[in-house]
């Protein structure tokens, strides 16, 4: 489609920021940001490593906002409770309720827990609090135990939709409560203009997908709101490529380059032992194998949400840095923002692995001070290398691509599977020919924050997002997360309009700004 341009233009010491407007021949329109980054050696990426305070409210509220506008059933009662950072393990190893895994990982402890005396009817709520009604069996009194502790700790959250009206209101909205789908876990996410303000960043904005939708974080391992993918800061690798897509990366002379890794890609140190990847069948069972979320698509033609079973051997669950549980003869659940490991039984002690933190370096050597990874890749050479197929190439599988029942496709789970179509918000990071670092953002205003307003810019297919690209002189460039989590805070100030969803305001002016687990930032 035709696009005609308006621009204007401002610049600083270390930016140069211009705006521009492109218009469709069928009336529509999107504007955008491009901020051209002077100090290249200046941005970093910044992860969160505890909910913000206000972060389980503020999710209830997108949740009940989403449901309104998708014409969903607004769910009447939601259970959300603050998770912890994923090294947080538990005291002592604990088998999980009706399963051979064992949990290492406190969250998933509490996950299994309280989800089976969710299962059973074995709760109420008296005076806004949750209660294990019954607590006669070993699994009831510790589900009554991880429950009194979130309390205790003020990571509980009950959200109603409306206020109660007596005993029988509250009945009713137990009724209505469906343990998977609204009891949530929230790992560390906070606001991009907060973390700007109270640390005077010049720049902050979103960066890498994480775990959004349900059937992102159904596994007990994960919480919502986990980031997944390479996340390189300060040369230290926090969690690997799991899947092969397109990742940003600077060099320690701080040249920023375009890869491609995947999980096989990398050496890994568990405890006192390295096994490189590359030595590992990858979604095929072996002796030693890898399994990511993308295991059984090739041959069945659908995802699998566990490996297969394996007598003799010790499948490791790992999410980032951390070993958080382990399956005994396979079985193990794929979380969607990590991977599991396939060993012989005899070459590892799981409980000594786990004590320690997990180390990830390239196998072939090279090192990088700061990455992020999201994708599809845009532009390479200067030209638009995005093409119908990218996102397949690249691993993406979303639910609308899923023929099977139960299958809820590869993370983000909700991503549209086309390149020229689909319009919303959109983000990219890239390189322009001059050498500098670029953020390019298209505006694209969800129903929520419309307000009635016709005048709205649309947002951008990924097509037109690398074809402007390339016209406003960048050689490469990597899609970021877009839709509701599209935001670059300069100096205080939003440069584009929030596509979240309402419910979400926490600071006059940043309406519908959405929390995100990791950020990128401009440090001076």
């Amino acid at each position: 489609m035709q696009l005609t341009e308006k621009l204007a233009g401002q610049s600083t010491q270390s930016t140069d920021l211009a705006h521009g407007r492109k218009n469709r021949k069928d009336g529509s329109f999107f504007t955008y940001v491009d901020l051209a980054i002077n100090s290249s050696s200046c941005l970093h990426f910044h992860q969160f490593d505890n909910p913000s305070r206000d972060g389980l409210a503020c999710i209830a509220r997108m949740l009940s906002a989403r449901d309104r506008i998708c014409s969903q059933q607004v769910r009447e009662m939601l259970i959300l409770w603050k998770g912890y950072h994923q090294s947080r393990k538990l005291p002592e190893p604990l088998p999980a309720p009706d399963s051979s895994v064992i949990c290492f990982s406190l969250n998933a402890a509490i996950n299994y827990y309280l989800l089976e005396v969710f299962q059973r009817n074995n709760f109420t709520i008296q005076e806004g609090q949750l209660k294990i009604s019954k607590t006669g069996d070993e699994l009831t009194r510790r589900a009554a135990c991880f429950s009194q502790r979130l309390a205790r700790e003020k990571r509980l959250l009950l959200h109603c939709q409306t206020a109660a009206a007596g005993e029988g209101s509250a009945s009713l909205k137990l009724q209505e409560f469906k343990p998977e789908r609204d009891f949530l876990g929230v790992g560390p996410l906070d606001f991009p203009s907060r973390l700007a303000s109270t640390r005077n960043f010049p720049l902050v904005f979103n960066s890498s997908f994480f775990l959004l939708e349900l059937a992102d974080h159904l596994n007990p391992f994960s919480l919502l709101g986990e980031h997944y993918n390479l996340l390189i800061r300060d040369s230290v690798i926090e969690s690997p490529a799991i899947y092969r897509r397109a990742a940003l990366v600077s060099s320690p002379d701080q040249q920023w380059q375009l890869i491609k890794p995947g999980i096989q890609d990398f050496v890994i140190r568990l405890g006192d032992k390295f096994y490189d990847l590359q030595d590992f069948s990858l979604n095929k069972l072996s002796t030693h194998s890898i399994y990511n979320r993308l295991f059984g698509l090739k041959e069945k033609g659908y995802t699998s949400s566990r490996t297969p079973e394996q007598p003799g051997s010790c499948h490791l669950i790992i999410i980032g840095r951390d070993l958080v549980g382990y399956a005994p003869e396979g079985g193990a659940p794929i979380p969607q923002n990590g991977f599991v490991l396939a060993l012989p039984a005899r070459e590892l002690n799981p409980e000594e692995a786990a004590a320690q933190r997990i180390n990830y370096h390239f196998a072939s050597g090279a090192q990088y001070h700061q990455g992020i990874q999201a994708g599809p890749a845009l532009v390479t050479g200067g030209r638009r290398v995005l093409r119908p197929e990218s996102l397949e190439e690249e691993e993406f599988f979303s639910a609308e691509a899923v023929g099977q029942p139960g299958d809820c496709g590869v993370v983000p789970t909700d991503y549209a599977a086309d390149v020229d179509r689909t319009r919303a918000a959109r983000l990219l990071l890239g390189v322009k020919d001059n050498g500098n670092l670029g953020l390019l953002g298209v505006e694209g205003v969800s129903l929520a924050v419309k307000n009635g307003e016709e005048d709205c810019s649309s947002g951008a297919t990924l097509k037109e997002l690398a074809d402007l690209a390339v016209s406003r002189g960048y050689q490469r460039a990597i899609n970021l997360d877009g839709g509701g989590s599209t935001n670059i805070i300069y100096h205080g100030q939003p440069l584009i309009k929030s596509a979240g969803l309402m419910g979400c305001e926490h600071n006059e002016g940043f309406a519908g700004e959405r929390m995100v687990p990791v950020v990128g930032l401009l440090n001076q």
